[in-house]
């Protein structure tokens, strides 16, 4: 929400959330996408790996990383396609895999189409 428009309509909708049994999903593809003033707005994370980003992900979370206590760096590098770091409204935090029970959403959510290489990816990521 770095947008004029876009920090409008979330001020409104964090403001009224509550009182309108009403819920702010905010989905990115970068966590420095979160403005400085929305804090602890947020009840839930869904935290992603993203290479370029791991420090950024690991602050957002409220969980430390130093060079003598890399722990929470390497659950991060080390997470899966298809797992998450988790953060509830309670503070708890740990490793979480999402699944979808239905093929066809799968299909319906597929951004790429197989190729040789993509196969050859596949059978060597794991």
């Amino acid at each position: 929400m770095l947008q004029e428009q876009g920090k409008k309509v979330g001020k409104r909708i964090k403001r009224t959330g509550r009182s309108e049994n009403n819920s702010l999903v905010f989905i990115t593809q970068s966590v420095k996408d979160k403005a400085d003033d929305d804090g602890g707005n947020f009840g839930c994370h869904f935290a992603f790996d993203e290479k370029d980003e791991r420090e950024d992900i690991l602050k957002s979370l409220g969980l430390e990383y130093s060079k003598e206590s890399p722990e929470n760096m390497e659950m991060l590098k080390d997470l899966k396609k298809g797992q998450c770091i988790f953060s509830d409204f309670y503070g708890r935090v740990g490793k979480m895999v999402v699944h979808c029970p239905f093929e066809e959403m799968t299909e319906a959510f597929r951004t790429q189409e197989d190729s040789a290489s993509s196969k050859a990816e596949e059978k060597f990521a794991m």
